[in-house]
């Protein structure tokens, strides 16, 4: 299996949204269940925020999340 499909068999375990966008596996911000980030920090304190659920598995694949808009983010290696 690669990292690709471990990536993804985890957003569904944590129960993110995801989708293949024109930048890659990207998450959006709209749906149910936990939030995966504020770029308006409307909810945070005033400050960009991502769920940290996800930094932790962006940290076990060697990888960041990227802000694509205020709406978005992609996985980046």
């Amino acid at each position: 299996m690669s990292n690709y499909d471990k990536i993804k068999k985890d957003l569904s375990k944590m129960g993110f949204d995801f989708f293949e966008g024109d930048y890659g596996l990207s998450i959006h911000n709209e749906g149910e269940g936990d939030v995966p980030f504020d770029y308006y920090g409307e909810f945070t304190g005033g400050y960009p925020w991502i769920n940290p659920k996800l930094v932790k598995m962006a940290d076990k694949f060697n990888g960041y999340w990227e802000w694509v808009n205020p709406a978005v983010i992609v996985f980046a290696e």
